[in-house]
């Protein structure tokens, strides 16, 4: 059988209220604003002349609600996967970035500029992240050959896959710019050949 293009549409969910607090969310869950809406239909338009054949999401409000917009209208379900979530931040979340740089400025500092080193209590560091969220997208390249994939996920979950396909290692991952709110990234499969594209 030949080996076919598979194309993963990786999606940011739509700014939401936390965003604009400079709040960790991690696993917790904070609503889209109305730019959030916003930035998500217009994702969709950007979409429509593609045929998504699959649908993915991770279980937080934020992105179910970006996913829920894209699929308006189409006749496709998205199936919800636990491991497409956000890093989990422990005890940083639901509060300020100003607050957490008081509490552990250390550890803060690593997040941001010396990921490799971040190693906060009962949080995931960024290797975790990325194994867990790498394998949910190989997976889906290898069931779904020859698909259109639409995962919508989160920001710094987005940004390790790309870094791991990318072929970055962790400890430069402060150089990649951060996906934006209802950025849609492309990650594309030929032959085994990966590119990427925005």
């Amino acid at each position: 059988m030949t080996e076919q293009r598979t194309n993963i549409f990786l999606l940011r969910h739509g700014e939401t209220t936390w965003n604009l607090e400079k709040r960790w969310q991690g696993s917790k869950n904070s609503d889209l604003t109305l730019l959030g809406i916003a930035q998500v239909e217009k994702a969709k338009v950007n979409l429509s002349h593609i045929k998504i054949n699959h649908a993915f999401v991770s279980p937080s409000k934020r992105t179910l609600d970006s996913m829920d917009i894209l699929l308006s209208g189409q006749a496709i379900k998205a199936f919800v996967l636990n491991d497409l979530r956000e890093i989990t931040l422990g005890s940083w979340e639901g509060k300020t970035h100003e607050e957490v740089e008081k509490i552990n400025s250390e550890q803060f500092y690593n997040f941001w500029n010396k990921p490799e080193l971040f190693n906060l209590e009962n949080a995931e560091n960024y290797e975790e992240l990325q194994h867990r969220v790498t394998t949910v997208l190989e997976n889906l390249f290898n069931e779904y050959e020859g698909s259109n994939i639409l995962v919508v996920s989160h920001g710094l979950s987005i940004k390790v896959a790309m870094a791991y396909y990318s072929k970055i290692p962790i400890s430069n991952l402060s150089k990649m710019k951060d996906p934006l709110n209802a950025e849609v990234i492309c990650i594309s499969k030929d032959k085994n050949i990966i590119s990427i594209s925005s």
